[in-house]
């Protein structure tokens, strides 16, 4: 769970998280790829709460892709 920051004017859809799972020293074990349902609002931040397989030691998120709403500014 988090939240993600859109500085753009226009709204986001269809974003989608690659969520690396990282080991003790901090190398990638594993990657997911996991959608955000809602849509982030343009100079807005949106809450996500997405599953992961494993239990890693700790976690990379970052958005891997994403497209502005159409019709907005």
């Amino acid at each position: 769970m988090g939240y993600i920051d859109n500085d753009h004017v226009k709204a986001a859809e269809h974003v989608t998280l690659q969520i690396d799972e990282l080991d003790g020293a901090g190398q990638v074990i594993a990657t997911a790829l996991r959608p955000v349902d809602d849509i982030i609002a343009g100079q807005d931040r949106g809450y996500f709460d997405v599953q992961v397989p494993g239990q890693a030691a700790a976690y990379r998120v970052a958005v891997n892709s994403f497209t502005f709403l159409e019709g907005e500014n």
